[in-house]
């Protein structure tokens, strides 16, 4: 929940405050005790990891969107986020579109009319600004620009990806 970061109250913001949820589990014989998972995760992977944890098949039709942490296999390249706010007349929350890496976070702030368009654009290199403060896109400095035209591509295909292991 943010409480005055980016100058912002809410939970439906790109930022981390916002999107990042604490998960904890033991697991005597299966984690060490103290260990921390850095890999890019997401709460569709919580289910699947609880059930892992069990013993239990979830033995459905259709696998879960998750992945279990148990599985030292997998690693998620590219996290997809999006969040379209339903209720506009209540929260100032624009609708917005994001791909996060280990490296960097691309978010796409939306119009909220028809045809939908971009109306901003933020990019933080997260190697050297954790916590999103300087957006490179406008710094006054085109150098440090990163290739938006792709960056958007990327973000507009991993948002209509479904129903594969490789979607984010």
């Amino acid at each position: 929940l943010m409480l005055g970061e980016h100058g912002l109250v809410g939970k439906r913001m790109p930022y981390p405050e916002a999107t990042s949820v604490p998960f904890a589990i033991a697991a005597p014989g299966r984690l060490a005790a103290g260990s921390t998972d850095t890999r890019l995760t997401s709460n569709v992977d919580v289910a699947p990891t609880i059930l892992d944890a069990a013993g239990v098949d979830s033995g459905l039709r259709y696998p879960l969107d998750g992945y279990s942490l148990f599985d030292p296999k997998w690693k998620r390249k590219l996290q997809y986020e999006e969040s379209y706010n339903v209720r506009p007349d209540k929260h100032w929350e624009p609708p917005w579109r994001s791909i996060k890496t280990r490296d960097y976070q691309f978010i796409e702030w939306l119009s909220q009319t028809f045809p939908e368009h971009t109306v901003w654009r933020e990019y933080y290199d997260l190697r050297t600004d954790p916590y999103e403060l300087h957006n490179l896109l406008h710094d006054d400095t085109t150098a440090n620009d990163p290739p938006v035209q792709r960056l958007h591509e990327r973000l507009v295909k991993a948002g209509f990806c479904s129903g594969h292991p490789s979607c984010p």
